[in-house]
């Protein structure tokens, strides 16, 4: 009973110097509900930021597949000749030129245009069809003309596919329109745009691909 009664002398006694009130939880601000709302739209942001768009181009024609050079695509590849002088390899050149001139699908403008004897050089116009779909009743097609140069050396020898156009549905027009990254492609690089530009870009790839083999394994055969 005494304890009881010192315990209420004594709330008394601090209630006489200050007015207390029962505890209550602080309610949230309207400052930190904001500071919290801006905090998740941010992370929404940064979450939004990180998705990466799906890739739906195959490695072999993304982004880069078309090398520009002063404004226009240009392929080149080295091939090793070991064992051969310049002149070994110019002469074998030719020889996989001239065959490959008659294949079919090559237009009869398809040719050696010129030679450098002295330094080895060949250059070929080439007329070839680049097929998008050839059926019964339906062929698709354009003719792609392009320049094929060739710098012999000893041991090796350069191939650059250059100067290339096509002529599709009655109209002449350079490759780079359907070739150049910035117009076959859409702003994330991660697909073609529409018109067109996947046909001409993966057929003419195709086609270069294809040129190049023929001509690595002529030069693997003969330096066997």
């Amino acid at each position: 009973m005494k304890y009881v009664i010192a315990t209420l002398v004594l709330f008394v006694s601090l209630a006489a110097r200050a007015q207390y009130t029962s505890f209550q939880p602080e309610p949230t601000t309207s400052a930190t509900s904001r500071v919290s709302t801006q905090k998740e739209k941010k992370t929404k942001k940064t979450s939004a930021k990180e998705e990466v768009p799906e890739m739906k181009i195959e490695a072999k024609y993304a982004s880069g597949s078309c090398p520009e050079v002063n404004g226009k695509v240009e392929w080149s590849e080295t091939f090793a000749c070991p064992d051969m002088s310049a002149q070994q390899v110019y002469d074998k050149v030719i020889a996989f030129l001239l065959d490959y001139c008659k294949q079919e699908g090559k237009e009869p403008e398809s040719r050696i245009a010129i030679v450098n004897k002295e330094t080895h050089e060949i250059g070929a116009r080439i007329s070839e069809y680049v097929t998008f779909r050839d059926q019964t009743l339906v062929r698709d097609r354009a003719l792609l003309n392009y320049t094929l140069r060739v710098n012999c050396h000893d041991g090796k020898c350069e191939a650059i596919m250059q100067n290339m156009s096509y002529k599709y549905d009655g109209r002449t027009f350079p490759a780079e329109e359907m070739l150049l990254d910035k117009n076959a492609l859409n702003k994330t690089k991660t697909d073609f745009r529409k018109g067109g530009f996947r046909k001409f870009r993966t057929k003419t790839i195709d086609a270069k691909d294809e040129q190049m083999r023929q001509l690595r394994e002529a030069l693997a055969q003969i330096t066997q």
